[in-house]
């Protein structure tokens, strides 16, 4: 979530959206609204509260944002599965004294969002399209690289084939 929030809030400050606007298309965006419509009625409610113009921006950003998700998870799960990730953990331990691990709290992102939490009179965070394109894009993303290696749904028995999605946005 943190890399999504923070490539997203970068792409919107360069797009010439001002560094509070970002915050609350960001990170408010994705920790509220977004989160709050998952929990109450699923990720296709979501979609499905967008106007057309909005839902044509959350297609665009979801296919976009699909495959590149799936590679990246595709990876964590291999090096997980492998035993390389806990490798990998004991190995950065060893360059901690010389590269420490970084708050990511001291972004510029969160420095903005110290600022704009405190203000009381803000507008609350809407549903930005590309951000929840990009937001469930990694979610499915995340659903489908369990499937395909044999996780069920909800505890539920599935097919334990392992064949690659190539899931384009679902709706």
């Amino acid at each position: 979530m943190h890399g999504i929030a923070e490539s997203l809030y970068e792409r919107f400050v360069g797009e010439g959206m001002s560094k509070d606007s970002a915050f609350l298309n960001t990170a408010e965006s994705i920790t509220g609204p977004i989160s709050k419509a998952i929990s109450r009625s699923g990720l296709k409610a979501v979609y499905e509260q967008l106007e057309d113009k909005e839902k044509a921006a959350f297609r665009a950003a979801y296919n976009a944002s699909y495959h590149p998700c799936r590679e990246i998870l595709e990876e964590i799960y291999d090096d997980v599965a492998s035993g390389n990730e806990v490798r990998s953990v004991i190995q950065a331990t060893r360059r901690h004294g010389i590269y420490p691990m970084r708050n990511i709290d001291t972004t510029e992102m969160w420095t903005v969002g110290d600022k704009v939490r405190v203000d009381k009179e803000r507008n609350y965070a809407p549903v930005n399209p590309e951000t929840a394109g990009v937001y469930l894009a990694c979610m499915m993303a995340q659903v489908d690289v369990l499937k395909d290696h044999g996780h069920p749904y909800s505890g539920s028995p599935m097919n334990q084939s392992s064949r690659r999605s190539t899931r384009s946005i679902p709706i």
